[in-house]
């Protein structure tokens, strides 16, 4: 029964996340989680000694992680189930005889999460406060002690993770002794900033109303017209926090400094292509997707800004074309890295539209 509570909190705990259709793509902010695994362990002391080889273990958590530029601090909350199996004892327990003694525990713990993210990869070791109960043989035993941990967890896409992790307690309650082992595969999802989507679903065009026909005039001369274009580029250290996709304040005064260059060009049916660039660091799917949810930042802005919306474009790049070339590649330190290649990281904008031409008679 306890298997079947799990499973279906696992499940439940899917589903909600099903529902988010959110990513922020890194390893920062709130999250939330199942693990599924082996545990092996070992009981001494009164009145109760014995090992258990292998048997099922499982659990949720959640949390939140605050991730510098080279480092990550976070806290979790955990519950723990490691199920009852036969286990091995010696000759002197006084609860179950010899052929059919078995137990299990149930735990939560709380801990300090330290790791380093390397990309897309994520090592981290665990050290905080755990609660112990145990069942069956063991259903006297219940205390507090030590919990700590070592794990990797790598990011598959923007808000999902997978992680191996191996955690260790041993509590140990007047004269009984626990030695709890286990290894799971965690599943993590992060709640982040709006995946991308559409800058605006598309309105159908009002009818016309019927009126009566006007009088002919004759028409005045259409004016003669001019292509004009220009490009603009912004870096992206000026319009976004690193690895993020939300727009800072500076960022927004650099758009309206922009805008106010694009008013005084004095177009007719405006074309804008944002193009959203990243630096080399991570895959190219998640520096494509980067890019990507930066255009569209950057292009609903200025759609709120007056830019028509038919005539705007939100593209990604990623990694590609990248401008620094090889001056970078003989930096080992990550942060002077970041620093180096942030030319990489720019958003570009190219403008198109027709200019009246002032005729000479």
């Amino acid at each position: 029964m306890k298997i079947k509570r799990i499973c279906i909190a696992l499940a439940v705990m899917s589903g909600i996340s099903s529902v988010h259709a959110l990513a922020n793509g890194e390893f920062d902010g709130p999250f939330v989680g199942g693990k599924i695994g082996g545990n092996r362990s070992s009981a001494d002391g009164k009145p109760y000694s014995g090992s258990v080889d292998s048997t099922l273990a499982a659990g949720l958590e959640a949390g939140y992680n605050w991730q510098l530029d080279s480092a990550l601090i976070g806290l979790s909350a955990t519950y723990d189930f490691v199920d009852s199996h036969n286990a091995d004892h010696d000759n002197g327990s006084r609860r179950r005889n010899n052929y059919n003694s078995k137990y299990g525990s149930n735990g939560g713990s709380l801990d300090l999460k330290l790791g380093v993210p390397i990309e897309n990869w994520l090592p981290y070791v665990k050290v905080g406060y755990g609660y112990v109960s145990g069942t069956d043989a063991l259903d006297h035993l219940g205390a507090g002690a030590f919990h700590g941990g070592a794990g990797v967890e790598y990011k598959l896409a923007p808000n999902w993770g997978l992680a191996g992790e191996w955690t260790t307690t041993r509590p140990t309650d007047h004269d009984q002794k626990l030695r709890n082992n286990t290894l799971t595969l965690n599943l993590n999802y992060y709640f982040g900033g709006a995946a991308p989507a559409p800058i605006v679903a598309p309105v159908a065009p009002r009818p016309e109303p019927v009126v009566a026909p006007k009088p002919v005039v004759q028409e005045a001369p259409v004016p003669a017209t001019e292509v004009v274009s220009k490009r603009f580029s912004l870096k992206s250290d000026v319009l976004f926090e690193y690895n993020k996709a939300v727009l800072k304040p500076a960022g927004k005064d650099a758009l309206n400094a922009m805008f106010s260059q694009v008013a005084q060009m004095d177009v007719k049916q405006a074309q804008m292509a944002v193009t959203g660039y990243t630096d080399r660091l991570g895959s190219d799917k998640y520096n494509l997707d980067l890019g990507k949810r930066r255009a569209v930042a950057v292009a609903n802005y200025l759609i709120g800004k007056g830019v028509p919306q038919g005539g705007m474009q939100a593209l990604s790049q990623g990694k590609a074309n990248p401008v620094t070339g090889n001056s970078c590649d003989k930096i080992k330190n990550r942060k002077k890295l970041i620093e180096c290649l942030a030319p990489d990281r720019r958003v570009e904008i190219d403008v198109s539209g027709l200019h009246e031409v002032q005729q000479v008679h």
